[in-house]
């Protein structure tokens, strides 16, 4: 299955057939004809195991996952949600977490050595974010993105490669709407139309990574 990988944007398999048949599997997510970021759809993340993911066949030495996300419920306190998830062939799994900490909302990332980093970022429900994480093998650091701006990174001595991208994990329960999901191997921010997806401005909204869906 070649990158890049989208859905959710308009024509795609989110918005005609209401699915995820353009994913390669998953579980408990559902699409909705409610909050989209674009188009009409969604889809539906609001259990701690729901999750869907695109297999891309040949292992990457990068790999990256944008979509847009709209939480409707934020972890509570000491919690930490995996929002974006990126399969190692060898290593733990990059990740981009979304943690309470003791009321203090912080976006972190999860290296391929299983140690994190977090920072400060003031997340609220009812907004969108475009949120992007990456992993660059040259450097094996996972880095974690807000509206194309990187917001914390962590470095480790593992060098690995991506195979898969993951949106939703095993984690603290909290409710999230997912639209206009990009996979690819390089950077992809938050102003770049791709699959007839997002071409707005970033400065007129706060975007999430984009993502498509797999077969639920």
């Amino acid at each position: 299955m070649p990158l890049p990988f989208n859905d959710g944007q308009v024509g795609s398999s989110q918005e005609v057939n209401h699915d995820f048949s353009a994913w390669t599997g998953g579980a408990g997510a559902s699409v909705v004809l409610a909050s989209p970021h674009h188009g009409s759809y969604a889809f539906l993340i609001d259990s701690a195991t729901d999750n869907e993911y695109y297999a891309w066949g040949v292992a990457t030495t990068d790999g990256y996952i944008r979509a847009m996300v709209y939480f409707t419920s934020l972890p509570t306190s000491g919690n930490t949600v995996v929002v974006f998830d990126l399969w190692a062939i060898t290593y733990s799994d990059p990740r981009l977490l979304v943690k309470n900490n003791a009321g203090t909302m912080q976006i972190g990332v999860r290296a391929n050595d299983g140690t994190t980093a977090f920072v400060n970022y003031p997340f609220v429900t009812g907004t969108w974010y475009c949120l992007e994480l990456g992993y660059v093998q040259s450097t094996k650091t996972v880095t974690a993105y807000v509206s194309g701006v990187s917001q914390v990174s962590k470095a480790c001595a593992n060098t690995d490669t991506m195979s898969r991208g993951y949106i939703g994990w095993t984690a603290t329960a909290a409710q999230m709407y997912v639209d206009c999901v990009v996979m690819d191997d390089a950077f992809i921010g938050c102003d770049t139309e791709i699959g007839g997806g997002l071409s707005v401005p970033v400065a007129m909204h706060h975007y999430s990574i984009l993502m498509n869906g797999g077969q639920g």
